[in-house]
């Protein structure tokens, strides 16, 4: 209902009571005088009056009448004028209606005679009556019940005599009828209604049992007791016949819920377009033997919700369930397009509807369907079936003389049944695409400044109003709703908003699992995006269960050359690389860049994202040659496809920053890193997740070359953004105060990098479990801390961490080994040199066998066996520094340091 202005509510509140303690004969004069502004709040004070006066008899007289239908039924009237009643044809709240006979000298007729019930009479009703009087005057039509006489009883009742219809509703009347009389009765309904409306009328209560068919199969419209005569509205907004305020003010809409236009409920003013929706609700019901919506209450909240909210069933699927023969998606089209929620998408008259339906029992395309070729021919076919049925066997005839011919036929029809099938989706998706479109289009609508009043509108309120009404909007329409629950949730998870995310894809996949199965595409992707976001949110195993899951549905339904079977290798990839290892992580990594270089071709965006993760990957196994190669020509491509700014251009210039750091090239990282934070921040604003790993990333460049201060500031932002975006136990915030132990550690403030460490590697463990390549690094950082206050307790961090990269099969294990085995050697020179050995082979096979690092550790091995094996380190340390001095130089300090341990092994060998 609309809203009643609150100062314009009080005006009339203070006029009435004070027009209450007037003298009855006094009381019109005032209120003119009073209301010489606004004739419509006089109409409605005098109105005000009029139930007041005798309210307390009227209310005794309801209540008894109310009574009465579950006690005996009063006394029928002997007469009402010249006519003798005969018997009581039914009753509802406001008036009776009476079978009655004229038998007077003037002639004799059977006729229904309507007349308001004593008991709930006022001045208001019986206009109305006269108002339904006057109405029916005017229209003479076959299919109308005519008036006949009307007139008012001895007790002062006005009374309405009609043509008596002895008939049954319409939807009873077509319930065992063929389909095609079934819509031949239904468009002689829609004759006489659109007579109305040429008469400027319109009846606003269109249901069955205001639709009688009788004996002779000829249906009747009755009942235009909240007609409205289509006269442009009176400046004083009084209706232009009776000269009442207007029927459907706030408050006082007369309707019949089930078949009531949504424009009629939302008490909107009302055109043609609402009699052309509550036909459609009657066509539903003839067609589909039920109605199309069902009410669990009369509240206005719950009709507004349904009729105004929900979209019914298709009536062919309903149809099909009772066991009817179903007909062709036209009809459903029909009925489709005469119940659109927005009038404006309705057939523009009654007219239009009828003639669709007369263009579906002569098989011709209808007005509500796209003009194709396909579409007009298959009409054609329909229409001419016996020509058409000779040609196909005329030519059968000919072609049937070979096998060939006939297996080409066998084909065609798989092929139609596949096309048919095919336009059966399209059509689906079409319409699903136009709801999609319509949701969106009043989404957006709250940018208008008529409803934004001056406010601005963001894109994250536009997407939260959005996630609010996808879930009251469109409770009845779950594949819709959930597609637009899976896009929101994705657009989320991009702006780093991970609960919103959570929650709309946590209960999509719930309803999407349950109506739709596991391998429908929309549940594949609802479900990947749920692997994405799990993996955002540190969770690695439901990341890996989710996508895996994904995968395997896609790859089942549609193999891996797709698109989109690509991009899931990929995803799964990355959670892989993560939580298991990279040995099959580069498997399915090599699989998407083929499918992706024989879709989109060498150059493309998709093609640039898999090289940048194959670069990744590299840069992971030390390979840093190749992974700046895949990087650079990642990057080239990327600002080809997109241009200054992009997220991808992003990450690229962060990936590329990392291998150039790793290969010592550290202005030209940082440099990048700045590029890539200033990009990210102009993208996303300073609140998100992108925007602190470009700060973490170029914070470890500054620490790189010393700037300790600055890292440790860049550090502290990221931090403070990671645990705004993410929850606090995110990996991401571990990270960072990895990162910060690490630079107490080198500035001397042990105590600070333990208590940092020791949150860290707490938040990994919890998160990430004790076998994480994480949790290891954080177990490294901690033993680094200990080592020189408690070194046997870094010795056991380190055993735990060595431990985990062994099982991982991580390739920094090499380097580890060598931490490992130098802090061992103090206490335990011969398992100390175990480890440096294991360390040198690994070495070896990820650096190859000249790198100059495997000569270092050649050279701490023997510094750890001088004083068990002197010759054996003598020549290790020898063969360490000329290897050293040829690589490096004699200056460096490593080839310093080899040729002092060297020297003091010659001096004195018992040391």
């Amino acid at each position: 209902m609309r809203d009643l202005d609150p100062d314009r509510f009080a005006r009339l509140d203070d006029l009435f009571a004070r027009a209450m303690t007037l003298e009855p004969s006094d009381r019109r004069s005032w209120i003119a005088t009073e209301c010489a502004d606004d004739p419509v709040l006089a109409t409605e004070i005098l109105e005000l009056l009029d139930h007041s006066d005798g309210a307390a008899e009227r209310l005794d007289a309801a209540v008894q009448s109310g009574l009465s239908w579950f006690g005996d039924a009063p006394p029928l009237p002997e007469r009402i004028g010249p006519y003798r009643i005969l018997a009581e044809i039914g009753r509802g709240g406001l008036g009776t209606v009476y079978h009655a006979e004229r038998d007077d000298d003037e002639f004799h007729m059977q006729v229904a005679i309507k007349v308001v019930r004593p008991e709930v009479r006022s001045p208001r009703l019986e206009r109305r009556l006269r108002y339904e009087r006057q109405i029916l005057a005017g229209l003479d039509h076959p299919h109308i019940a005519r008036i006949l006489d009307g007139g008012t009883s001895d007790n002062g009742a006005p009374y309405l005599v009609m043509e008596l219809v002895d008939g049954r509703p319409i939807t009873d009347a077509c319930r065992d009828l063929p389909l095609r009389r079934r819509i031949e009765l239904f468009r002689d309904v829609c004759g006489a209604v659109h007579f109305a409306h040429r008469n400027l009328v319109l009846h606003r209560d269109l249901k069955p049992s205001n639709i009688l068919v009788d004996e002779n199969g000829t249906p009747k419209l009755l009942d235009f007791g909240i007609a409205k005569l289509l006269h442009p509205e009176p400046k004083n907004g009084t209706d232009p016949v009776t000269g009442d305020a207007p029927l459907t003010r706030p408050g006082m809409r007369l309707l019949t819920p089930e078949y009531a236009s949504p424009e009629q409920v939302r008490d909107e003013p009302l055109t043609t377009g609402s009699d052309v929706y509550s036909l459609g609700v009657v066509l539903y019901e003839i067609l589909a033997g039920e109605p199309p919506y069902r009410l669990a209450s009369r509240q206005p909240t719950e009709i507004e919700r349904v009729v105004c909210g929900q979209d019914p069933v298709r009536p062919s699927a309903i149809a099909r369930r009772g066991g009817r023969r179903p007909w062709g998606r036209d009809l459903d089209t029909i009925v489709a397009t005469a119940l659109h929620k927005d009038p404006r998408r309705r057939y523009a008259s009654v007219d239009q509807l009828s003639e669709d339906l007369r263009r579906f029992l002569d098989a011709r395309p209808i007005a509500a369907r796209p003009d194709t070729f396909g579409y007009r021919l298959n009409r054609f076919v329909r229409r001419n079936r016996v020509p058409v049925a000779a040609a196909v066997v005329i030519v059968a005839t000919l072609l049937a003389a070979t096998v060939i011919t006939a297996h080409q036929a066998r084909i065609a029809r798989v092929e139609r049944a596949r096309a048919e099938r095919s336009l059966e989706i399209a059509e689906t998706e079409r319409a699903r695409a136009e709801e999609v479109a319509d949701f969106l289009v009043d989404l957006f609508e709250i940018s208008d400044p008529g409803r934004a009043r001056g406010a601005t509108i963001t894109a994250r309120e536009v997407l939260d109003q959005g996630a609010r009404r996808i879930r009251w909007q469109l409770r009845e329409r779950p594949v819709l709703r959930t597609t637009l629950m899976s896009t929101i949730g994705r657009v989320y998870r991009r702006l780093g908003l991970l609960g919103d995310a959570e929650s709309l894809l946590d209960e999509a996949i719930e309803i999407q699992a349950q109506s739709l199965g596991v391998d429908h595409p929309s549940v594949i992707q609802t479900r990947r995006e749920l692997g994405l976001l799990r993996w955002e949110q540190g969770n690695s195993q439901a990341a890996e269960a989710h996508l895996r899951a994904a995968l395997d549905a896609e790859l089942a339904a549609r193999g891996s050359g797709t698109p989109h079977g690509a991009e899931m290798l990929q995803d799964l990839a990355m959670v892989v690389e993560d939580s298991s290892g990279r040995t099959e992580a580069r498997v399915l990594l090599e699989r998407a860049l083929a499918a992706r270089l024989g879709h989109f071709g060498n150059g493309s965006a998709e093609v640039a994202e898999t090289r940048d993760r194959l670069a990744q990957m590299d840069y992971l196994d030390a390979d840093y040659e190749s992974a700046e190669r895949l990087a650079r020509s990642a990057l080239e491509d990327r600002r080809r496809v997109f241009g200054d700014a992009h997220p991808d251009i992003a990450r690229s210039l962060n990936n590329l920053a990392a291998i150039l750091r790793a290969r010592g090239e550290s202005e030209a990282a940082e440099a990048l890193l700045d590029e890539a934070l200033a990009m990210r921040r102009r993208l996303y604003g300073e609140r998100h997740g992108a925007v602190a790993q470009s700060l973490h990333n170029l914070a470890m460049a500054q620490a790189g070359r010393g700037a300790h201060a600055r890292a440790r500031a860049l550090l502290e932002q990221a931090l403070e953004v990671y645990r705004d975006v993410y929850d606090p136990e995110h990996p991401a915030v571990a990270e960072t105060l990895y990162a910060l132990a690490q630079l107490a550690l080198a500035d001397g403030d042990r105590e600070r990098a333990e208590a940092l460490h020791r949150r860290a590697l707490t938040l990994r463990r919890s998160r990430l479990g004790d076998d994480h390549r994480d949790t290891a690094h954080s177990l490294f950082g901690l033993a680094g801390v200990l080592e020189a206050r408690d070194p046997r307790a870094a010795e056991a961090l380190f055993r735990d961490a060595v431990g985990i990269q062994r099982r991982a099969g991580e390739p920094s294990l090499a380097f580890s080994l060598e931490r490992l085995g130098l802090l061992v050697c103090a206490h335990d020179p011969e398992s100390g040199a175990a480890y440096l050995l294991e360390s040198i082979e690994g070495r070896r096979q990820v650096l190859g066998a000249d790198h100059w690092s495997i000569s270092w550790t050649r050279a701490r091995l023997g510094h750890c066996l001088a004083t068990t094996d002197p010759p054996r380190a003598a020549r290790l340390l020898r063969d360490a520094e000329s290897a050293l001095v040829d690589a490096l130089g004699a200056d460096h300090p490593q080839s310093r340091q080899a040729a002092s341990w060297r020297a003091a092994l010659s001096d004195d060998p018992a040391r």
